[in-house]
């Protein structure tokens, strides 16, 4: 089973994948670990820095939070001559390092990306939260491509039954399969 959840920044895309990961049992594996690795070797941004709950504070001496910094560096990568399908190759692997455990992705941004979720027998799941602060642009995965749209609601306990009925979907469909 695979979920790629994709959204704007900030519409709860790491609270889904927390919350799957840690009642359903999914692995969570991210696209752009490699440029996380990239901004701790380089910057020496911490793990935790880089966690939900402080990725949005500068650390002392920096003008910028870790997650604008990753977000500023997964633009320059997608933009650049680099190939967008380099990240989604990368989580292939990490994907089948999982092993039999179910996997979220939180942090589809690409066609390539949304491609190898399909390619996988996976769903797009885009979450979309209106009352969330922007903080960057909507990924460039193509509307074409989201199996399934979830508001979410203001109160995290609506978001946590959605998914609980997304998992039990998916466990479904992969029993029948």
């Amino acid at each position: 089973m695979l979920i790629g959840l994709t959204g704007r920044p900030g519409a709860g895309q790491d609270d889904a994948a927390d919350y799957l990961s840690k009642v359903h049992g999914f692995a969570v594996v991210r696209i752009d670990a490699p440029l996380r690795r990239m901004l701790q070797a380089g910057l020496g941004i911490t793990p935790e820095q880089l966690s939900p709950g402080q990725q949005h504070e500068k650390p002392p001496g920096f003008s910028h939070s870790p997650f604008e910094l990753l977000h500023s560096l997964r633009w320059t990568w997608v933009l650049t001559a680099v190939h967008d399908d380099t990240l989604a190759a990368m989580a292939r692997d990490a994907i089948n390092e999982a092993g039999p455990h179910p996997v979220v992705i939180p942090d589809i941004f690409t066609p390539a990306e949304a491609a190898l979720v399909h390619e996988l027998d996976g769903r797009i799941v885009r979450l979309v939260n209106r009352a969330a602060p922007c903080r960057g642009p909507e990924p460039v995965v193509p509307e074409r491509d989201f199996d399934q749209t979830i508001e979410v609601p203001p109160q995290p306990f609506g978001l946590f039954d959605q998914l609980d009925a997304l998992a039990a979907e998916e466990a479904w469909i992969g029993a029948l399969s």
